[in-house]
C-alpha cells in the first residue's frame, strides 16, 4: 500500500476536521504527494453522492492513489472528476506537499462579485495583497484546466475559483489545513468589516434624510461586498485589524471548537451568514 499509515491518517483526519469547520462539504477534495513515489494520495469520487461515504467520516483506507498524470495505481475506490486541479497544481509546485479543494462559503462570494479578497488581519497576510481569481466557474476535468488553475495560483498560498471555492496548497496537510481555516476567517472578517460600514453608512443617511424632514428608507442591499471606503486602522505590518470577533466561542471545550458562524451579523439582526454545518464531535 503506497503512502504510509501516518501520511493517510493525517489527511483523512484533516478531511473530518474540516468537515466539522462547515468548510468541506460532501463535494470537497484532499490529496497529497507520497513523498517515496511522487504519486498521489486523493479521496475518492465515491465520497461523493454515494449512501453512507462523506469526506466527513472519511478514513485512511477510503483514498485512491494516482501517478502525477492522474491515471490510477492503487486503491478499491475511483480517483475524483476533478483530479486534474491536483494532477496541475501538484506538477507545477514541487513545494506542495498537500493540496485542498473546498467550497469555502465566504471566500467564494469575493470571486462572485469581484470583489477582492484581501488580508484584514495579521493572520490574512500570508495571502498577499489580494487572493488570485482563476475565471473558469466549470468543474475542472481536463489537464488544460488544471494548468490553468496553476497559473493563476502561482506561488501563492491560494487561488480562488470563480463561483467555486478554492484551491490552498501547503508544505504539508497540517500548513495546507491551517490555511483553509485562515483563508475563510479572513473573508468573515472582510464581510463583517464592509458591513459595518455599510450600517455605519445607513445610520448617517437616514440622520441627514431626518434633518431634511424626508423619510429615512431602509433600502440599502448587498453592501458588505461593496469596496471598503470607510477609515483604514493599521497595524505595524499595515494591515488593517479585524473588527471584534465577540461571537467567537471561549476556550472551555474542545479545541477544535472554533467561532460560531451562525451569529448574527450585529445585534439588531436575525440575519445569519454564511451558513456554517452543526459541529459533529463523532467525526473524529
Amino acid at each position: 500500500m503506497q503512502g504510509t499509515t501516518e501520511l493517510r491518517e493525517k489527511l483523512a483526519t484533516a478531511c473530518r476536521l474540516l468537515y466539522m469547520e462547515g468548510l468541506m462539504d460532501h463535494a470537497g477534495l484532499a490529496g497529497a504527494r507520497i513523498p517515496e513515489t511522487g504519486n498521489l494520495l486523493l479521496n475518492p469520487r465515491e465520497m461523493r453522492g454515494t449512501p453512507g461515504r462523506h469526506p466527513g467520516i472519511m478514513t485512511a483506507g477510503d483514498f485512491v492513489v494516482v501517478d502525477p498524470e492522474g491515471a490510477k495505481i492503487e486503491g478499491e475506490n475511483n480517483p475524483p472528476s476533478e483530479t486534474p486541479i491536483f494532477t496541475g497544481v501538484f506538477r507545477a509546485r514541487a513545494d506542495a506537499m498537500a493540496v485542498f479543494h473546498l467550497h469555502l462559503p465566504t471566500a467564494t462570494l469575493f470571486s462572485i462579485v469581484g470583489t477582492p479578497l484581501r488580508p484584514v488581519g495579521v493572520m490574512g497576510s500570508p495571502f498577499g495583497r489580494a487572493v488570485p481569481v482563476c475565471p473558469d466557474a466549470t468543474l475542472i476535468q481536463r489537464r488544460e484546466q488544471g494548468e490553468a488553475v496553476a497559473r493563476a495560483l502561482g506561488q501563492n498560498l491560494a487561488v480562488l475559483l470563480q463561483g467555486h471555492g478554492a484551491v490552498i496548497v501547503g508544505g504539508s496537510i497540517e500548513e495546507a489545513f491551517v490555511a483553509a481555516i485562515l483563508l475563510e476567517d479572513n473573508a468573515v472578517f472582510q464581510y463583517r468589516e464592509r458591513d459595518r460600514n455599510a450600517q455605519s453608512h445607513e445610520g448617517r443617511r437616514a440622520a441627514s434624510s431626518a434633518k431634511a424632514g424626508l423619510a429615512a428608507e431602509s433600502d440599502l442591499e448587498d453592501v458588505a461586498l461593496l469596496p471598503y471606503e470607510g477609515p483604514v486602522h493599521g497595524n505595524s505590518y499595515g494591515i488593517v485589524e479585524p473588527p471584534s470577533y465577540s461571537s467567537c466561542r471561549g476556550p472551555a471545550g474542545p479545541r477544535f471548537e472554533r467561532c460560531n458562524r451562525m451569529a448574527p451579523l450585529n445585534s439588531s439582526s436575525n440575519q445569519s451568514w454564511p451558513r456554517s454545518f452543526p459541529n459533529r464531535s463523532s467525526a473524529i
